[in-house]
């Protein structure tokens, strides 16, 4: 009985021209430039000592694998063949790149994550599959797949190891009603004004000082709900165009505040830019943070504020026609009366006197 071995992929020097990367092989965002030159004066030096991994190409040319490193420490290097190894492709070249760079390389949390939704977007593996071929938990796959949910800004944080990625659960709440908040949180945290323990523990906190400090476009916003505060027009952050805002309370001729309660803050929920910080089993922080919708409520409670203005000025109408119908009264019977004294006073006169 015979049995039949698989020959060990040769090694073979290929035209550097001919070796083209594939699109999302490689999940490593960056490249250190300077280790990079290092590697290049090391393959002047003593050559490419590994070879890259290909897959032929019916083009005639080859796909890129594993060894992008390599690969472009080599053309800076000025080389311009490589030796590589030849892969069959078996319609999963993105998965065998994938797979290969996970295993050989040192990937930061979101580029693990890049990685690990490159591989289930090819539809092979389920991420059960994944986990079991990388030697990581389901938990694992899934909190690095949950980076991917954070805006840009915050990624990079977290991929150079300021933000935790524990912290992503926590930011990714915050940002789906306002990235610009959860992006000036991680900020605040990244140039050394608070500690990742008040992200993840006292969020509030950091939302609450945003207005002390100057951001870029867009503006954070986080306007706090409160059932007392009156917050003057001034104070409001309103967006462009809000000229007839400004003109109704002018014509109030009074300073007038707007306040920001439950009602505010129900509709807000609704409207979807109320950001809530819960404590225990009670929303202990709610923020609105869309100014479109500030602006929407304050013309409502201008609404209010003139028709009870209309009604002050109906009132005082009111008051002052009793005023001067009750005076007008009054005159005539004081002329009656005077009348009928001069009457009597008359009549006294008029009688004959006897003696």
């Amino acid at each position: 009985m015979s049995t039949t071995t698989q020959a060990e992929p040769q090694v073979r020097l290929v035209p550097l021209r001919e070796i083209r990367v594939a699109d999302g092989a490689n999940p490593r965002r960056s490249f250190d430039e300077q280790a990079l030159a290092e590697l290049a004066s090391s393959i002047k030096k003593h050559g490419v000592l590994q070879p890259l991994v290909v897959t032929a190409r019916a083009d005639g040319g080859y796909t890129l694998i594993a060894g992008e490193r390599r690969y472009r420490a080599a053309k800076l290097a000025g080389l311009t063949r490589l030796p590589v190894t030849i892969r069959d492709d078996d319609g999963a070249v993105i998965e065998l790149a994938v797979d290969e760079n996970l295993h050989r390389q040192d990937l930061n949390p979101v580029e693990e994550a890049h990685a690990f939704q490159t591989i289930l977007s090819s539809g092979r593996l389920s991420k059960k599959q994944l986990a079991e071929r990388v030697s990581k938990s389901p938990a694992y796959v899934n909190e690095r797949l949950r980076l991917l949910a954070l805006p840009e800004p915050i990624q990079a944080h977290v991929a150079n190891g300021v933000i935790p990625v524990r912290a992503a659960k926590q930011l990714i709440a915050i940002a789906t009603v306002s990235e610009p908040v959860a992006t000036c949180c991680v900020q605040l945290v990244a140039d050394g004004h608070a500690e990742v323990a008040d992200l993840e523990e006292r969020p509030e906190r950091l939302i609450g000082c945003l207005g002390d400090y100057e951001w870029p476009d867009p503006q954070p916003l986080a306007l706090a709900v409160s059932e007392y505060q009156r917050y003057p027009l001034d104070s409001l952050p309103l967006p462009d165009g809000c000229d007839d805002i400004r003109e109704r309370a002018a014509s109030l001729g009074s300073e007038v505040g707007f306040r920001f309660g439950q009602e505010e803050a129900d509709a807000a929920r609704g409207y979807g830019c109320l950001l809530e910080i819960k404590r225990d089993r009670f929303w202990s922080h709610a923020y609105i943070t869309d100014a479109v919708f500030i602006a929407d409520r304050v013309r409502l409670q201008l609404d209010q504020l003139e028709k009870q203005a209309k009604q002050r000025d109906r009132d005082t109408a009111k008051r002052a026609e009793s005023t001067q119908a009750g005076g007008g009264g009054e005159q005539a019977e004081a002329e009656r009366r005077r009348q009928e004294r001069q009457q009597r006073s008359e009549a006294k006169v008029s009688l004959p006197r006897f003696r």
